[in-house]
């Protein structure tokens, strides 16, 4: 296997923190939602055509879609919506990707030609009636495509173990020799959350918009929260190689790559990319791994 192998996520969803596979989910799921609106017909596509009409709620759709992950990351990034639970963040940025599309659906309505013209309203105000439309539609159908997720986070379970606690070979040894972020050593708010089954010694931590993927030596679960908070809690015993990644310092085996492409290899198999922007303090905790330093001299 290349030692260099992407990630599971890719560029684009490693800049805005989103898995590559809720996106692709998320964005199916809109464009079946557009053809069901295209088949009721509802009242705000009168006098369109089958193929019109599919045409105009697809292209709502693919407004709609970046404008959830903005909006997402624009509350992810707001320290008061940290204390919010789920589904409130969830329903929270469906209405303020409402009022993003806004104004891209007006221009839509008129060019499909479906507004009636109303000289006495100012463009201000058409924009907001538009967004009264949207709000509640918008934020039901986030809401729905968010449901596995949140039901999830109500039934959360460890998957399969990791592979390094069903091998019988030894593991191979961590480059690093901090503390373990067990149960008596890091903070207990944030190991508190994780199932009983899974342990409490962490490997990795990987953002996802709202939601967090934990991986302990045991398993992976998914909890909803922010990358930063955890990074906090966490303090000392691990640390961020990447805006979407956080690394335990004792999981980590080897810090590999060139030419600007790094990864970390974790004692479990993984491979989690560095971003270039922390490549430098990365190498300056872990080091390069021995093999790295021969293809280098090559």
């Amino acid at each position: 296997m290349n030692e260099l192998a992407e990630t599971p996520n890719s560029r684009f969803a490693q800049i805005i923190g989103l898995d590559t596979d809720f996106l692709r989910f998320a964005s199916i799921a809109f464009v079946l939602i557009a053809i069901i609106f295209a088949a009721i017909e509802p009242a705000s596509s009168p006098g369109l055509g089958n193929w019109a009409r599919l045409l105009f709620w697809l292209c709502h759709a693919l407004l709609a879609i970046p404008a959830l992950v903005l909006a997402t990351r624009l509350l992810t990034w707001a320290p008061f919506s940290r204390r919010w639970p789920a589904w409130l963040s969830v329903s929270a940025a469906g209405v303020l990707a409402a009022l993003l599309v806004a104004p891209g659906a007006y221009v839509v309505e008129q060019w499909f030609g479906v507004l009636e013209d109303d000289l006495s309203q100012s463009l201000v105000l058409a924009i907001l009636d538009e967004f009264s439309g949207l709000a509640v539609p918008l934020t039901m159908s986030w809401l729905l495509v968010n449901m596995p997720r949140l039901l999830r986070l109500q039934i959360s379970a460890p998957v399969r173990a990791s592979r390094q606690t069903t091998d019988t070979s030894a593991p191979p040894e961590p480059m690093a020799t901090s503390p373990s972020a067990d149960e008596t050593t890091a903070d207990a708010a944030f190991l508190a959350k994780l199932p009983p089954a899974l342990g409490r010694t962490l490997v990795s931590i990987t953002s996802d918009l709202h939601y967090l993927h934990v991986h302990t030596v045991k398993g992976k679960t998914m909890l909803f929260g922010s990358l930063k908070e955890a990074e906090q809690q966490l303090d000392g015993y691990g640390q961020m190689i990447h805006r979407s990644h956080w690394v335990a310092n004792d999981q980590v085996v080897s810090v590999r790559g060139r030419s600007g492409k790094m990864v970390c290899l974790l004692t479990d198999g993984r491979r989690l990319a560095v971003s270039r922007r922390r490549q430098a303090d990365v190498l300056a905790y872990f080091g390069r791994d021995s093999t790295l330093q021969e293809d280098a001299r090559n």
